[in-house]
Parts: structure tokens; sequence; C-alpha cells
């Protein structure tokens, strides 16, 4: 083991050159509905299961 001492004098401060660019937002914000439907268009699985279970609801409904 080292026998490195660490006091206050080692550290310093960190400076920060703008406090505007630290709080930028890098991406537009989304609505709950409009990331849902972001995410769900990103997942083949769930749109091709989200077309048969209307199909299948739709069937139901037209079925004598």
């Amino acid at each position: 083991m080292s026998d490195t001492k660490i006091t206050a004098g080692s550290f310093k401060p960190l400076k920060v050159d703008n406090h505007e660019e630290q709080e930028k937002i890098s991406a537009p914000s989304l609505t709950f509905t409009q990331d849902a439907i972001r995410r769900l268009k990103q997942n083949k699985v769930a749109v091709i299961s989200l077309f048969v279970l209307l199909a299948i609801i739709l069937a139901a409904f037209l079925a004598p």
C-alpha cells in the first residue's frame, strides 16, 4: 500500500465556464403518448401483435 495522504489542498473546485450550457436540453421533450408511440414503432413484434389483436377484436364484433 502507498502512504499517500489526501488533504483538503489536494482538491480544487471545478470551474464552470457557462451555466446556460449546462442547463441546455439536448433533445426536445416528448409527452407520454408521443414517447409511447415512438417506442412502439421501434418494436416490430409489438406492432405486429397490435394488428393481430385489432383483427381479433374486429372479428369478434363483426361475427354473427
